[in-house]
């Protein structure tokens, strides 16, 4: 049980004083004896957060697409379609 003032609460877990103060204001976070007992203060925390924060820091990494390479023109003078004609002009640009 490890009592810590807020603002040495704020450094340890890379916030900002005023957050801490933030939520000591709204509840999540009590105080004993005007400090903040850490481990109780983060079980709260994690307790009472966001279900969507878990998911956005497991979600997996995409998985890679091969690059994406210019078409070769075509020889002579046949018909090219609209989308090779577009790919062809954005990559010489």
């Amino acid at each position: 049980m490890a009592l810590v003032s807020q603002s040495e609460f704020a450094r340890r877990n890379g916030w900002s004083r005023q957050y801490v103060s933030k939520l000591v204001r709204q509840g999540r976070i009590t105080l004993e004896n005007g400090k903040v007992n850490e481990t109780v203060a983060l079980q709260a925390l994690k307790a009472d957060g966001e279900p969507s924060t878990v998911l956005r820091q497991t979600a997996p990494a995409k998985p890679m697409q091969p690059p994406v390479t210019a078409p070769v023109p075509t020889e002579g003078r046949s018909a090219v379609d609209y989308l090779t004609a577009r790919t062809m002009r954005e990559a010489y640009r």
